[in-house]
């Protein structure tokens, strides 16, 4: 059986490694100097006629130089350009830097420190709907448009008047600044923000009177996507952080992941609609996000009012993450935003928007209003509370969701990591439990009408120490002495047992007790049968929980005859079959994991099942990262390959691929959770913190014990702060039991990338550990 055990995971673990080695080509890199460039040059589909350099589809050139006299970019088709310590200053007409022409469908990579300064009002990086902008690298870009000429133009989209393309921003370091009611990213005046979608990278987009993020004045947020990275984001006078311009809509608003903090310096929201805009629809599923809406704006929701009431919340949907809502303080006499829902109106009382449709499920939320009067969660029409739950020392981030004025709630079971050698017993409105009421267990309903924010506290009490009865015998013979005594053995001291905790059936009487250590001597009564079978039952002591309980045990009563008792038998094992011979194994066949190489016997688990190839006959490449996809599929196989009861819950998940059964089968057994917003980002590199959660859960899932004894830390790593809160039972857990061991004596890389070799280690070492 574990022979088969290893072949299935060999032939998994060299199935994906094979998977992952798909060649990619490209077009060789030319280089560019705008800055000394005559005219005339031309190269693999581009050219420059001294003014202007044309990259048409097919082009990879990297450009560098430093120019402001009108030289400029334009891009048609589908290209690569390479950004390496450019600086463009456009001249005195309307002609940003780079400008993409529509159809265009370009792949930026920066490197170095480069510029992008629109004049006359010009657009910093011109990509307005219609073409598609992806930017990456390791370099940083500077765009910026200028508020002279009147174009409202933005740092990084679209110009006055349009609405921003398709921009992705995958890595780098990205500052957007737009102009003149222009977005920092997104849309001119008038425009809608385009799609934008920041997956990575340090991005800080501002503008002066557009959205930070989204559409430019009168524009709406369009549809704006945020999976990871450090985004800050700042609207002008009356634009949203992220989301609308003036007047404009938030659009349509996801955080799945990332460090957001977005903030108007205006009328607008932090995270929704501009001055009069309503917040469109926003989703948050995970990340550390902070929204501010100054003057009376909502943090998350409508922007301020200028003549009626402020906007609409829309609708809001809070699943996850760390997330602070507020809106600002305003003037005497007019009313505030709410921290999330509708917005105020800057200079009349009384014209709160509406909450629009406000649903709070999960996260640490935070939400305050910009004064009193005015709800914290909600609008005109629907006042919201949070119900929070703390871990009270225990492990694990605060928890929210929302109810509305009168509702009622369930409570939540425990969700925390208690503290060491601790259990749960409740919930209490006090961290010390001194409420006066008894303490909540879940789920029980609870507040009825709720009128208020309620925050529980998780109460801890000293957890029972394991102790099982492991034997009981009587004393005496049937032949002369009668039964009195008998012996109870434990496995370890039950020092607090009492004489009440024993009970014996058959009307037999407990009338003492005495001993200590694991031995307690019972002295009995009563009226039995020579030979009758009694059962011998031991209620948890306190402070203990007790297993092996009830046992039997034959009594003994002078008849002048001798009785020996019967002793239970052993149950007889079966016999073994004999040992095969393994045959003669192969010789070792990859020459990247040399003797000595601290994976060898890993990779060697691989070969002993009988398979030679890795990523070519000769080659295993042990530093090759593992996708999420390829994960899941190494425990799907592991599994025996079992088929999901239910359909995709994925919509990143096409139906048919080589890893769609297995992220189906892995989600519905809760091994794979995905990122959010139903998506599961299947070639995403895994993470050695989400390995050791995926093999956690794998483990709970086979039966195997996921428990880690009181006191057990990693204090010897010092990289251990960089753990996730979320992660910390599932690291400590792999740690203890040497599966994902440090990269060093002293770091633990729970943020580093699980590599092939690592995860040929981990599996081979749960099989060892678990079977």
């Amino acid at each position: 059986m574990k022979k088969k055990l290893k072949r299935t995971l060999a032939l998994t673990l060299a199935a994906l490694l094979i998977l992952s080695m798909v060649p990619l080509t490209a077009a060789a890199l030319e280089p560019f100097n705008i800055e000394t460039a005559v005219g005339g040059e031309t190269g693999t589909n581009w050219s420059f006629d001294g003014t202007v350099l044309t990259v048409n589809a097919g082009a990879n050139i990297e450009v560098t130089g430093t120019v402001t006299g009108g030289r400029r970019i334009e891009v048609n088709g589908a290209a690569a350009i390479t950004l390496n310590d450019l600086s463009i200053t456009s001249p005195g007409s309307s002609v940003a830097p780079i400008l993409l022409n529509a159809g265009a469908d370009l792949s930026l990579t920066l490197t170095g420190t480069s510029t992008l300064s629109g004049n006359s009002g010009n657009t910093g990086l011109q990509a307005p709907a219609g073409t598609a902008l992806t930017i990456g690298g390791t370099g940083s870009l500077t765009a910026t448009s200028s508020a002279v000429g009147g174009f409202a133009a933005t740092g990084i989209g679209g110009s006055g008047g349009q609405a921003g393309g398709d921009i992705t921003i995958n890595s780098g370091t990205v500052t957007a600044i737009g102009r003149a009611n222009g977005a920092g990213i997104g849309g001119g005046v008038g425009g809608s923000g385009g799609t934008i979608t920041i997956n990575g990278g340090t991005v800080t987009a501002t503008s002066d009177g557009g959205a930070g993020i989204g559409g430019g004045g009168s524009g709406s947020g369009g549809t704006i996507t945020i999976n990871g990275g450090i985004v800050t984001a700042t609207g002008g006078v009356n634009g949203a952080g992220i989301g609308g311009g003036n007047s404009g809509s938030g659009g349509t608003i996801t955080i799945n992941s990332g460090t957001v903090t977005a903030t108007s310096n205006g009328q607008g929201a932090g995270i929704g609609g501009g001055l009069n805009g309503d917040g469109g629809t926003i989703t948050i599923n995970s990340g550390t996000v902070t929204a501010t809406g100054n003057g009376s704006g909502a943090g998350i929701g409508g922007g301020g009012g200028s003549l009626g009431i402020g906007g609409s919340g829309g609708t809001i949907s809070i699943t996850g993450g760390d997330v602070t809502a507020m809106s600002g303080a305003s003037a005497t006499g007019s009313t505030p935003g709410t921290g999330i829902g509708g917005g105020g109106n800057n200079s009349l009382p009384d014209l709160l928007g509406p909450a629009g449709n406000i649903t709070i499920s999960g996260g640490n939320v935070n939400a305050n209003s910009g004064g009193a009067g005015v709800p914290d969660i909600g609008g005109n029409n629907a006042t919201f509370f949070l119900i929070s739950y703390e871990p009270n020392g225990g492990t694990g981030t605060r928890q929210s969701f929302s109810v509305a004025q009168g509702g009622s709630h369930t409570h939540l079971g425990n969700m925390f990591t208690p503290p060491a050698g601790q259990v749960f017993m409740g919930w209490d409105t006090f961290p010390g439990g001194n409420s006066g009421w008894p303490w909540i267990t879940p789920p029980s309903a609870w507040v009825a009408n709720v009128q208020s924010n309620i925050t529980y506290y998780a109460q801890w009490a000293a957890a029972s120490t394991p102790v099982s009865l492991t034997g009981v015998t009587a004393n005496g013979t049937a032949s002369s002495v009668t039964t009195t005594q008998l012996t109870l053995t434990f496995d370890a001291d039950p020092t607090t047992l009492a004489q009440s905790d024993i009970t014996v059936s058959g009307g037999v009487t407990v009338t003492g007790i005495s001993g200590s250590g694991n031995t307690r001597i019972v002295n009995i009564s009563g009226a039995w049968a020579n030979g009758a079978s009694v059962a011998v039952s031991v209620a948890n002591p306190a402070g203990y929980t007790l297993s092996g309980s009830p046992q039997t045990v034959t009594l003994h009563r002078a008849t002048g005859g001798e009785w020996i008792p019967q002793q239970p038998q052993q149950p007889q094992q079966p016999p073994q079959p004999p040992q095969q011979p393994e045959p003669p194994a192969p010789e070792f066949p990859f020459t990247d994991v040399p003797i000595g190489h601290w994976a060898r016997d890993y990779v060697a688990f691989v070969w002993e099942a009988d398979i030679k190839e890795g990523v070519s006959d000769t080659l295993f490449a042990p530093n090759t990262t593992l996708s999420c996809a390829m994960a899941a599929t190494i425990l799907w196989r592991t599994a025996g390959e079992p088929t999901a009861t239910g359909g995709a819950v994925f919509t990143d998940v096409a139906a048919g691929r080589w890893y769609t059964a297995a992220i189906a089968w892995a989600n519905e057994n809760g091994i794979v959770l995905g990122v959010g917003g139903n998506r599961f980002d299947p070639t995403a590199n895994v993470t050695r913190e989400q390995f050791a959660a995926m093999m956690y859960r794998y483990a709970a899932f086979t039966g195997g014990d996921t428990s880690v004894p009181a006191g057990f830390d990693l204090s010897q790593f010092q990289d251990r702060d960089q753990l996730n809160d979320w992660a910390e039972r599932y690291l400590y857990w792999a740690n203890y039991n040497e599966l994902i061991t440090g990269r060093t004596p002293t770091t633990l890389a729970p943020q580093g990338t699980a590599t092939r070799a690592e995860a040929a280690g981990i599996v081979t070492r749960f099989v060892a550990a678990f079977g």
